[in-house]
């Protein structure tokens, strides 16, 4: 259970990234809007996923 916390931090810090990147794209007139939404929604779901990750082995014990 203990392993789950470099993989939820991985998946973060790649969420984290997908995000950063969407908006920057976006700034530079590389991306349009939509995609941009696509991309940062994306985004966000993997840093929940990978907070969750996180979280999990401080509250179950195993």
């Amino acid at each position: 259970m203990e392993k789950i916390i470099p993989v939820g931090f991985c998946i973060f810090l790649l969420g984290s990234l997908i995000l950063t990147w969407s908006k920057t794209l976006n700034r530079k007139k590389l991306i349009s809007n939509g995609q941009e939404v696509t991309n940062s929604f994306f985004g966000t779901i993997l840093i929940l996923v990978g907070a969750v990750m996180i979280a999990i082995p401080f509250f179950v014990e195993i």
